[in-house]
């Protein structure tokens, strides 16, 4: 990394705006990485101390400037660099004040990127993303190869710099926000691994085509993926991959096919390029959901081309216990299941989850608004929920969507104005013997939470809470 760190050098007493402190360790990983560098480093953020203050303890010791709580207009117009969260809007008008002033701008990936001397596995999609990053990391693990793995998951990517050599790896989970920030000149990732496409973020994509677009910049550009892992069985995948050049590794859940990764007698198998076998019984995925072995079945497909063994792989899917809130059993109380699925912050996996739990299912819903289509999902869930308890902006349109489209349904709708613990106490006492009650929110936790880490936590708490009152959770 010689000839990079000598690159670096440029940046010693340079000015650097880090825009964006957050919660995920990306600002924070970015603002260590500056100020080793020997930078002048300013971090500013519209949230506060008290928002922030686990990530400043993070901080804590290094020579840096803060400004919390708002930003000040001359530390974009008078930096050298600014360096955006990718959760920060096109339009902002401190963006457009830096570039005005000719300061240039950019993120934690593209920099990543451009920098980076090693082979990139990059993993994107609407849902399943985070599992399928977490798992392929696991299987190369097993494999023995000793591969990096963070990006969107959370993590100091740009801090590996100093250490990463041409014989490395790394495995990114990627954002449409962090893709959409790619500069045309950036590398994609080596292998670019696609789970699936549906409507998501359109509060910031404006519309449905740029959102898939951006999700599709992870093997497109000036130096594009040289191979794909795609979901066979997603039509709006198979729209975007048309025009792609390189190698693409199919896997599909549902259907025979001649290639790639497909289901048969119970076994997941691969024939490609003139190697065939079997991966793993369908019965070692352990996670709930049958969108659970797709994601099995691309992070396999991933491994694959990485050389790992079949051998390897089977271990990593047999040990593989889930993340924390993607469909997280929480508990048995009076024979009523409860999951934590905060991480579902789009109707698509919403759906999906209800789908996967078993019994009638009493789903809380709700959050911060992202502009999304709700007609189809407002009719989906009235036919599919026992009961929908709503709650904040998001869950109040969805109600008046489902008010509409309800019809003769019998299903009762509950909107709860109330904060979102009471909404959760709400929908547990509604709850028979043999009913499933289920936090998957469809939106995102900004309207009061800082992410849907935080409004996981908050449920589990409210629900263990409201536990101690009457009998103790059975386990599995």
């Amino acid at each position: 990394m010689d000839q990079a760190q000598t690159d670096f050098e440029r940046y010693k007493g340079a000015k650097v705006t880090v825009m964006g402190l957050g919660t995920h360790g990306g600002g924070a990983g970015a603002t260590k990485f500056f100020a080793d560098l020997g930078a002048d480093v300013t971090v500013t953020d519209l949230r506060g101390k008290r928002a922030l203050a686990s990530t400043l303890r993070d901080l804590d010791g290094l020579d840096v400037r803060y400004v919390l709580g708002r930003h000040i207009k001359r530390d974009f117009e008078s930096a050298d660099l600014v360096l955006v969260n990718p959760a920060v809007p096109d339009d902002s008008p401190y963006i457009r004040a830096a570039q005005k002033a000719g300061v240039h701008t950019d993120t934690a990936l593209n920099f990543f990127m451009k920098n980076c001397p090693c082979p990139v596995i990059g993993v994107t999609g609407t849902n399943g993303k985070s599992t399928t990053t977490t798992l392929l990391g696991e299987m190369l693990r097993c494999a023995g190869i000793d591969a990096r793995v963070g990006g969107n998951l959370g993590g100091d990517v740009l801090n590996w710099l100093f250490e990463l050599k041409k014989d490395d790896l790394v495995v990114l989970e990627m954002s449409s926000f962090q893709l959409k920030a790619l500069d045309d000149d950036a590398p994609s990732p080596k292998t670019a691994v696609l789970t699936n496409f549906a409507p998501n973020h359109l509060d910031r994509h404006i519309t449905l085509d740029d959102y898939y677009r951006s999700k599709a910049r992870i093997f497109g550009g000036a130096h594009p993926a040289k191979r794909l892992v795609v979901n066979a069985n997603d039509p709006t995948i198979a729209k975007w991959v048309r025009s792609f050049g390189g190698d693409c590794l199919l896997y599909d859940a549902y259907r025979d096919r001649p290639t790639g990764l497909t289901i048969d007698k119970g076994w997941v198998q691969y024939d490609y390029k003139g190697l065939s076998g079997r991966l793993f019984p369908v019965s070692d995925v352990t996670l709930t959901g049958e969108f659970n072995l797709e994601n099995a079945m691309a992070a396999a497909g991933a491994a694959l081309l990485e050389g790992c063994s079949p051998k390897a792989i089977q271990t990593a899917v047999q040990n593989f216990r889930g993340l924390p809130h993607r469909l997280e059993f929480v508990g048995k109380w009076r024979d009523v299941s409860v999951y934590n699925d905060s991480k579902s912050t789009n109707p698509t996996s919403t759906l999906r989850a209800i789908d996967a739990v078993s019994g009638p299912v009493i789903v809380v819903i709700g959050g911060s608004d992202k502009d999304l289509g709700l007609e189809e999902f407002a009719g989906e869930l009235c036919r599919c929920a026992k009961a929908v308890v709503c709650y904040g902006e998001g869950g109040n349109r969805a109600f008046r969507a489902m008010a509409e489209t309800r019809g003769t349904a019998s299903q009762p709708l509950l909107l709860w104005k109330k904060p979102f613990e009471e909404s959760v106490e709400r929908a547990l006492s509604m709850a028979s013997p043999g009913d499933t009650v289920l936090l998957s929110p469809a939106f995102a936790s900004f309207d009061q939470f800082g992410s849907f880490e935080e409004r996981g936590d908050a449920f589990r708490t409210t629900v263990e809470a409201w536990g101690r009152r009457g009998e103790r959770p059975e386990t599995r």
